[in-house]
């Protein structure tokens, strides 16, 4: 019985945190997450990613293909504006593989100091093909230098023009708080054949492993036993108004 008033305890406890309780969210970002249902640090740690970017491997340049979305590191060969309405900062680099380029549009003074020929740059973005048929990255973020990820990036639905990174932030410190309070597992072993349980799941959901990257979000193992618990959920409760 004392454990069972535990485990309820620490389920309370994730409910009645509201997410005001995060640094960096005030009233009128919580007042957006109110319209979309997300009240608690247990509603956050649902609010589950649309999709997710693949940085946890270098792409070499030649294997770049038109359309993907890669992670690649190059030296600068050289960087000069183009342009007069519209100022373009062209970038050529190269790598192991061969040659690529980068454009940027309106830079920044420092992002072309930033660029100069001979500096080493991280750059993560769609692949397109320009006119004179080189392979090139419209506007790539550039990655901060460090090891790389371990576990796919999440992209959440923005609230209040939030930049990804602050939401990806808030969402794991949400995870943080899970590790300390962990839900309890209502799901019986004989009826869980997913082989997670429900923090394992809700930690997997939102950073899942490399290898699911081509894998659409909602055959995830992780996804599927949240669903499952969703829509087991739903029978009970049908079930007990009946």
């Amino acid at each position: 019985m004392v454990d069972t008033f535990a485990q309820f305890a620490q389920e309370e406890r994730l409910h009645s945190t509201a997410v005001t309780t995060l640094r960096g969210v005030g009233s009128v970002l919580a007042a957006r997450w109110r319209e979309r249902g997300i009240h608690s640090l247990f509603d956050l740690l649902c609010d589950l990613p649309f999709r997710y970017l693949d940085q946890t491997r270098i792409t070499p340049s030649n294997e770049l293909k038109v359309g993907d979305t890669v992670l690649i590191r190059g030296t600068v060969r050289s960087a000069g504006l183009k342009g007069t309405r519209v100022h373009l900062l062209k970038v050529l680099l190269s790598d192991a593989g061969g040659s690529f380029e980068a454009v940027f549009f309106n830079p920044y003074r420092t992002l072309t100091e930033r660029l100069r020929p001979g500096a080493e740059v991280t750059l993560f973005g769609r692949v397109h093909r320009e006119m004179n048929g080189m392979l090139c990255l419209q506007h790539p973020e550039i990655c901060q230098p460090g090891p790389l990820a371990t576990t796919l990036t999440p992209v959440y639905h923005s609230t209040s023009s939030l930049h990804q990174k602050t939401l990806r932030n808030l969402h794991d410190h949400a995870l943080a708080q899970l590790d300390i309070s962990p839900l309890p597992e209502l799901l019986p072993a004989v009826h869980n054949p997913f082989g997670l349980d429900i923090n394992e799941a809700l930690h997997a959901a939102h950073h899942p492993p490399p290898d699911k990257a081509r894998v659409p979000a909602t055959l995830h193992p992780a996804w599927r036993r949240l669903c499952f618990e969703e829509l087991v959920a739903y029978q009970v409760s049908l079930l007990l108004l009946k």
